[in-house]
């Protein structure tokens, strides 16, 4: 969005036919993120569809706050230390603003090689076509095929760390802070969000 609002041409692709639009669950937008979506802008949807909270309190088992780290504002003063919010409205958000910058879209194709020189690069796609960037950005995850593309051959490693998330509707008030319990292997947080709470419970 950043790159068609200074007059650049963008052509997105999207392996997922339905740009994943209804998947996920809760998600926290920490300040650095706030900053460029703010760039974007997309924020004030954001901060009126989330929930901003500036602190995240550590409980023990029966209830009782044991501490209140400070939380830094990494996006500045000026901003929350973090929103929580529904990843699907997130992402809706994302897409309509998008497709409102004159990007073009492909949904449901990926890249299968690339050929760089010293002027730009050709990509080819699942569709049959192929294009010629001056530049061609692989943000495809974890399980990424351009860095294998690419002849990166570093892998991820699994750390032994598996999160849930799920949506559980707020008892009551909404609490100020990001509630959590921590022990030695064990962590359950429940982010608060404009409509419930995102309940995550790492294993």
């Amino acid at each position: 969005m950043l790159l068609r609002r200074a007059g650049i041409a963008v052509d997105l692709v999207e392996a997922s036919a339905d740009w994943k639009a209804a998947a996920g669950s809760g998600i926290t937008l920490q300040g650095n993120a706030l900053r460029v979506l703010r760039e974007v802008g997309v924020l004030d949807a954001i901060e009126k569809e989330g929930y901003q909270a500036e602190g995240v309190a550590l409980l023990a088992p029966n209830g009782t706050v044991l501490a209140t780290p400070e939380e830094f504002r990494t996006g500045g003063d000026h901003l929350p230390a973090h929103i929580g919010m529904q990843r699907p409205r997130l992402q809706q958000l994302l897409i309509d603003a998008v497709r409102a910058s004159g990007a073009g879209v492909r949904l449901g194709t990926r890249a299968t090689a690339f050929e760089q020189d010293g002027e730009g690069v050709d990509v080819t796609f699942t569709d049959g076509t192929s294009g010629r960037y001056d530049l061609a950005v692989g943000a495809d995850g974890l399980g990424s095929a351009t860095r294998r593309m690419i002849s990166v051959t570093e892998e991820p490693r699994p750390t032994g760390m598996g999160i849930w998330r799920a949506p559980r509707a707020p008892a009551g008030r909404r609490p100020p802070y990001r509630d959590g319990l921590r022990r030695p292997v064990f962590h359950r947080g429940v982010l608060p969000d404009q409509r419930g709470h995102g309940l995550r419970v790492p294993r």
